[in-house]
C-alpha cells in the first residue's frame, strides 16, 4: 500500500473512531463511499478502529485523571477559605463523590478477582 494511501486508511480509521458516519469518513479520507463500506466489513480493519477508539478513550481518561486531581486540590483549599459556605460547598462536593468513587473501585477490584478466577479455569 503507498504511504498516500496508507495516510488516507488511517484518517478512514480516525474518523470512524471518533463517530464520524460512514459518509462523513469516506469524505474525510478519500474514500468513496463504497470503498470504506468495504473495508469496515473487513475484521481487521473494525479491530484496527476499535483500537483507536480505545486509544483516544485513553487519552480522554488520562486527561479526567488529570482534571480530577487539580479539582482535588481545590477543594481541599476551598475547605480552608475563611467563608463557611464556601467551605460547606467543598465538603458536600468532598461527600457527594467520595462513596461514587469508592464503589467504582470496589466494583474495579472484584471485577479483576472475578477475571483472574476466570483466566485460571481456562
Amino acid at each position: 500500500m503507498s504511504t498516500e494511501r496508507k495516510r488516507d486508511e488511517i484518517a478512514l480509521i480516525l474518523a470512524l473512531a471518533t463517530g464520524a458516519s460512514l459518509r462523513e469518513a469516506s469524505a474525510l479520507s478519500g474514500f468513496s463511499v463504497r470503498t470504506a463500506q468495504r473495508r469496515t466489513s473487513q475484521p481487521d480493519f473494525r479491530q484496527k478502529v476499535s483500537a483507536a477508539r480505545d486509544e483516544l478513550w485513553g487519552a480522554a481518561v488520562g486527561k479526567l485523571a488529570n482534571a480530577a486531581t487539580t479539582a482535588v486540590d481545590t477543594l481541599e483549599e476551598l475547605m480552608g477559605c475563611d467563608n463557611a459556605k464556601v467551605r460547606l460547598g467543598a465538603a458536600r462536593a468532598i461527600l457527594a463523590t467520595s462513596p461514587k468513587l469508592r464503589e467504582v473501585i470496589e466494583h474495579e477490584a472484584r471485577l479483576t478477582a472475578l477475571e483472574a478466577r476466570h483466566v485460571g479455569k481456562q
